[in-house]
């Protein structure tokens, strides 16, 4: 039997033992009454006696225990107390401290406490929501039926978790995610709902701006073309191929606009894209969408238009208004743009066929002459293909070496020796044949191929006339230099060129157009003077053809002037051209420079400008150009044999 140390049998004992003592003292007490001689009194005593002190050290013995047991548990509990205390407190200092905002109700939904994290994100203190239901930060932008699903899944689950609107103390609506579990006692019957949400405003701020940056162009605000792209083919979607109305996808181009980057830099080049981009907007009609295909493009849907003729006149408007003067930095622009159009369901029947088509009528647009639109027609589409089955092949040429160089002679008028030879690109592709530099020329320079198309040239030149510099023939070589080449590193490419390939510097002639020198009057004088200083001879090619005024150009540090084969062709019948090239060599004449005429093809011609003190020509009446081997002939030749007047109409 185990020892039993609940307070209660103490008494028991104590009762049972004194019991037994008065008894025994009875029973001695009424044997003398008797006579009887079971006990003598004095035996009974000391047997009582006996009996009470056996009882009392038990007793006492058995007290002690029970006390020390009681101790033991009174420690245990009081551990167990302290121990109590201390989760309470984590759990209060958790409670607290949590980041996110925590709110514990009761079966009824009342608000019995709420954490700081819950008053510094709804503004609340403890003593505004304490005995409230939570529904008084409700932002009513969710309606009945919202709040009856929630319910219903916290009934059936227990739990719940999505995204509400709920309004701050300062009335501000603000996002949060919002997670409430249900905590029930033993009978399963509910004691609180424990709600703990976050504030999710800069997470959505973050998932705005990256679906913004997914669908809006940065520097205009307007559509890119990934969501153009998704609006016209929902357009096509929902006009199902029918009706009377058309639509059209429209793509505009500035024309040039690398100029002004160029020359003035790219953060005027954005200022002019935005005030671009302004315009279209307020010219947009009702329904129209407009956005930024990136560069210098912008692409429109003009949908539910009456007719092709009300399109065309919405494009005139939009030309006209394009091409109306900017001004930034005090200076006044002028950006004309090309437009292509093409339109539903005759020129595509969905959104890559009609750009596709409004690109081709774009191209078309700027080989007319730019500053127009052009409708789609099935034989731009045919050029269009040709273009790019050209450009695919340009950018194929220097790999594969189908680039070559042949070189136009140069004679002098008054001696009739030559006096030197131009380089000019020639282009014999493996799969297209020969292509004129007509076309493959200006294809480089839209594309960006001209930068190390030229480079090949400026070398390959350098190599050639560093080989007859070898062989004793020392002949000014001409190189023609587009204006994308005409940048501040030229100078340093022609260096490079010189000093590899071990070709005189006086000996190089740099030919640049007016268009490239008109660009940046500053840079350009920079760029001429840093050549000059290299030791090279700088020509200005096609002089009389581009825009430039006798006031610029003499500021420039030129040597040379070429007169274009277009003066040259109508001499001497021509009075026009005549008196146009006598003021040129007086321009020539009066600020030192020397002068070749281009497309010499008759002695006419020849004996004319040699009569007004033209220096140099070049022309069919020399020779068309020659290949390599066979300007190497003709340099033998000239070094050995005096020329003789027949010679020059070989």
């Amino acid at each position: 039997m185990s020892f039993r140390t609940d307070a209660t049998l103490m008494p028991r004992y104590l009762t049972v033992g004194v019991i037994g003592a008065v008894l025994l003292l009875l029973l001695v007490v009424l044997s003398d009454l008797m006579g009887s001689n079971y006990l003598d009194s004095r035996g009974a005593l000391d047997l009582a006696a006996a009996v009470i002190l056996l009882v009392s050290l038990f007793y006492g013995r058995w007290n002690k225990a029970l006390f020390a047991r009681y101790q033991h548990d009174i420690n245990r509990r009081e551990l167990e107390l302290t121990r109590n205390a201390q989760a309470l407190q984590v759990a209060a200092r958790v409670f607290d401290a949590s980041r996110e905002g925590i709110i514990v109700s009761d079966a009824n939904n009342r608000i019995q406490a709420v954490n700081s994290a819950y008053c510094e994100i709804t503004g609340y203190s403890a003593e505004d929501a304490i005995g409230r239901n939570p529904s008084f930060m409700s932002s009513g932008r969710h309606d009945a039926g919202f709040y009856r699903q929630l319910w219903h899944e916290l009934e059936q689950q227990d739990c719940w978790q999505g995204e509400v609107w709920n309004r701050r103390k300062n009335g501000e609506l603000y996002p949060e995610w919002l997670s409430i579990n249900v905590h029930r006692n033993a009978e399963h019957q509910i004691e609180n709902y424990i709600a703990t949400f976050r504030d999710i405003s800069e997470r959505k701020r973050a998932q705005e701006r990256l679906s913004y940056l997914a669908s809006y162009d940065r520097l205009t605000d307007l559509p890119n073309q990934h969501l153009f792209a998704e609006q016209v083919s929902q357009a096509i979607v929902q006009s199902g191929g029918f009706g009377e109305l058309v639509f059209a996808v429209l793509l505009i181009d500035l024309d040039r606009f690398r100029n002004i980057n160029d020359s003035l830099g790219r953060e005027i080049g954005d200022r002019v894209l935005q005030g671009v981009a302004g315009r279209l907007v307020e010219l947009m009609p009702q329904g129209g969408i407009l956005c930024r295909q990136g560069g210098d493009e912008f692409a429109v849907l003009l949908p539910d238009e009456p007719s092709l003729l009300r399109v065309g006149a919405l494009v005139q408007t939009l030309l006209t208004q394009i091409a109306q003067p900017v001004t930034q930095q005090g200076q006044e622009l002028i950006v004309t743009p090309s437009i292509g159009v093409a339109v539903y369901p005759q020129d595509g029947n969905d959104y890559s066929t009609l750009l596709r088509n409004a690109d081709a009528a774009l191209s078309f647009a700027k080989a007319q002459g730019r500053n127009q639109y052009q409708f789609f027609m099935p034989a731009l589409n045919r050029r269009v293909s040709k273009r790019l089955q050209t450009e695919n092949a340009l950018r194929q040429a220097l790999s594969r070496n189908e680039l070559r160089l042949v070189y136009q002679p140069q004679y002098s008028l008054s001696s009739g020796g030559l006096s030197g030879s131009e380089a000019l690109l020639r282009w014999h592709s493996a799969v297209l044949g020969p292509i004129g530099p007509a076309d493959f020329i200006p294809l480089a320079e839209e594309t960006g191929l001209i930068g190390p198309i030229g480079d090949w040239v400026l070398r390959s030149a350098c190599e050639q006339g560093a080989q007859w510099l070898a062989q004793g023939i020392a002949m000014p070589l001409a190189v023609n230099v587009s204006a994308c080449q005409f940048r501040p590193e030229l100078p340093a490419k022609v260096a490079h060129a010189l000093q590899d390939s071990g070709f005189e510097a006086h000996l190089l002639v740099i030919e640049v157009t007016e268009t490239a020198l008109m660009q940046d009057l500053d840079q350009t004088t920079q760029l001429l003077l840093q050549l000059k200083k290299l030791g090279v001879t700088v020509a200005l090619d096609d002089f009389g053809t581009g825009h430039s005024s006798l006031a610029y150009l003499k500021r420039f540090p030129l040597d040379k002037l070429k007169i274009d084969r277009s003066f040259v062709s109508g001499l001497p019948e021509d009075a026009d051209d005549s008196v146009i090239i006598k003021a040129m060599l007086d321009v020539a004449r009066h600020m030192g420079l020397s002068v070749v005429a281009e497309g010499i093809e008759t002695l006419q011609q020849q004996d004319f400008l040699a009569s007004l003190g033209c220096e140099t020509g070049q022309g069919y009446l020399y020779a068309k150009p020659l290949s390599t081997r066979q300007m190497t002939a003709r340099l033998a030749a000239a070094a050995m044999y005096e020329p003789q007047p027949e010679l020059r109409q070989a």
